[in-house]
This record gives C-alpha cells, sequence and structure tokens, in this order.
C-alpha cells in the first residue's frame, strides 16, 4: 500500500530551542513554515525537524519562545484509513508512539480544546470498560495519589501526556492519555506540562464536517 503524507488538524505551540535541538528529516527543506515529522517508538525513529529551520532560528533571534508548527508523518491514504477508523480495535493497530517529549504552556493546550472531557475526582477512572472497574474508594485514592505527587513534586517529565493526531473520526486531534493530570494542573496552576505526540491513520476530508457535528451534540448534552 503507497504511503500518504499527512498532517496534523491543529498546529502546536511548541519551544523553539527544543524544535532546533531535532534532526533534520531526511529531504529536509529550510523554506515553508516549520513542520516536525512525527517520530515512531516501534520503528526507533525519533521526530525530526522536516521543514523551516531558518523560520526558528529568526523567530529566536527575535526573542520569540514558542512557534506554532504542525506535525505530518507517513501513513496509509485516508480512503482505506475511512475503513480502518470505523473499528476500534482496528484502527488502534495502526497507533504510532511518538518518542520525544516536548513542553508546552497549558494555557495553550486548554485553548486547542483537545479534551475528550473533563476527569475529576468526582469521575476519576470510572472507565466504561468493565476490566479496569475500580470500585469508589479505589479511584479516589488514585486519584488523590497523582494529585499530591503534581503538588509536591510538580510535573514529572517522564508521564507525559498523549495527543492523538487524527484521532477523532481520523479527522481531527485530540487527547488520547493525561485528562486526570491535565485536570490537577489546572487546579494546582502548573504552568507547563510534558508532551508526546501520537499518531493514527487520518479518514477523508469530509470526516472533519462530520466532526464539527459530533463535537457540537456532544458539547450540547453537557
Amino acid at each position: 500500500m503507497k504511503k500518504y503524507l499527512a498532517y496534523s488538524s491543529e498546529t502546536y505551540l511548541l519551544p523553539i530551542a527544543e524544535l532546533l535541538l531535532l534532526e533534520k528529516s531526511s529531504g529536509y527543506e529550510d523554506s515553508g513554515e516549520p513542520a516536525v515529522l512525527a517520530g515512531s517508538l516501534k520503528h526507533n525513529q525519533k521526530e525530526t525537524l522536516f521543514c523551516g529551520a531558518g523560520v526558528l532560528e529568526k523567530a529566536q533571534a527575535a526573542g520569540e519562545e514558542y512557534y506554532p508548527v504542525r506535525f505530518v508523518y507517513y501513513t496509509y491514504h485516508p480512503l482505506p484509513g475511512f475503513f480502518i477508523n470505523l473499528l476500534k480495535p482496528v484502527k488502534r493497530r495502526f497507533y504510532q508512539e511518538g518518542i520525544v517529549r516536548f513542553h508546552m504552556r497549558l494555557k495553550d493546550i486548554l485553548a486547542m480544546n483537545l479534551k475528550r472531557g473533563v476527569r475529576d475526582e468526582g469521575n476519576a477512572y470510572n472507565w466504561t470498560n468493565k476490566r479496569w472497574a475500580m470500585s469508589l474508594e479505589e479511584r479516589h485514592k488514585r486519584y488523590d495519589t497523582l494529585y499530591q505527587s503534581l503538588k509536591q513534586n510538580g510535573y514529572d517529565d517522564k508521564s507525559p501526556i498523549f495527543v492523538m493526531i487524527n484521532r477523532n473520526l481520523g479527522a481531527r486531534d485530540q487527547l488520547f492519555q493525561g485528562h486526570h493530570r491535565l485536570n490537577i494542573c489546572e487546579e494546582l496552576g502548573i504552568e507547563k506540562l510534558t508532551v508526546c505526540f501520537w499518531t493514527s491513520v487520518p479518514s477523508p476530508g469530509f470526516m472533519a464536517f462530520f466532526e464539527k457535528i459530533v463535537s457540537k451534540i456532544r458539547g450540547m448534552r453537557k
């Protein structure tokens, strides 16, 4: 199956210093807006700078600390991607876990509306999957342990939140794991978090229209 170059649905404000530390991709181009080629832990491929180092260097020289970038990655064409995304067990097989950890500001993450809901002490770890079921006492204890750890030690770089590129219907980036940490950081006023970017197979462009409708309906139900 022919490989296809896909793009994240969102741009991410990432530290310029961290972006310039990335190696340049094979076939790198200096022209154009900066973009990061997503990595893959499975294939031992770290994130690389796809294009735009010159732009980043100029921004850094001008005193800017963050710059908006998109992620790109090679994957399957959106047409088979549409059928892959219909079944959760199938689409999970195509997830690719990133390697490099980036540091993002909490305010920027919240502004992007990547969350799939709020996970607080009241509904923490209340999974719909019965295999992961816990008692109310266990759920509260686990949440409190995480809360106290973040309060006393700050954010642990070894436990990044995971953002999945093109996860929602294969058309929109979405927070994959880390809702509890994100909520606690917001409550405690922790300003910076560690983020790892994963990728999934994209669906055709028209799915973005349905994603907006679904998101709107979900918002009305809250």
